[in-house]
């Protein structure tokens, strides 16, 4: 297997992330955006910025939560890269194969990914249609984020691709 080794435009862009990160931790209601151009290694940058931000921070009782676009299973090829770069640490998990109602939690340091339109899309009725999100006997994604804040756990929420939707109605509904 090969080692990526991070290039200097990387190296800065990450420990941009984690300073920033630092100073928005202690606040409510925070959003970093981190734009780069196609082909830059954005999925490589951020699963580097996760291993450094928890190694610079341990402290810090986080996780994260890797909302990517479900076309074309793109939420599938995000883990299984994230998975590849992490080698093992930190966990990371699809929502809908790890959560199906049994864990009431997500763990520090654990990534999960999730597949965006699975998440954020309601009936007619405005019932959300998938089962990750409805009120059944165990738990939703709802209320797994909510007994994980509970637990005085950070969820870092990572937007893969949030030009596509992120400012929608639903989608600014899902991210309260």
């Amino acid at each position: 297997m090969t080692i990526k080794k991070l290039r200097p435009y990387q190296e800065d862009a990450i420990e941009e992330l984690i300073l920033k990160t630092k100073l928005l931790l202690k606040r409510d209601n925070r959003t970093i955006v981190f734009q780069s151009p196609t082909g830059s290694g954005k999925t490589f940058m951020t699963s580097q910025y996760i291993e450094q931000l928890m190694k610079k921070l341990p402290e810090e009782d986080i996780c994260f939560l890797w909302v990517s676009i479900g076309k074309g299973g793109l939420h599938v090829q995000s883990q299984e890269s994230l998975k590849s770069e992490f080698q093992g640490f930190p966990e990371c998990n699809l929502l809908e194969e790890e959560f199906f109602g049994s864990r009431k939690t997500i763990d520090q340091n654990e990534v999960v990914v999730v597949n965006w339109e699975k998440l954020r899309t309601k009936d007619g009725d405005g019932e959300w249609k998938n089962i990750l999100m409805k009120d059944k006997e165990t738990i939703n994604f709802r209320e797994l984020a909510k007994n994980t804040r509970e637990e005085k756990r950070k969820i870092i929420m990572i937007i893969d691709e949030s030009h596509a939707g992120r400012d929608t109605h639903r989608s600014v509904e899902l991210i309260d």
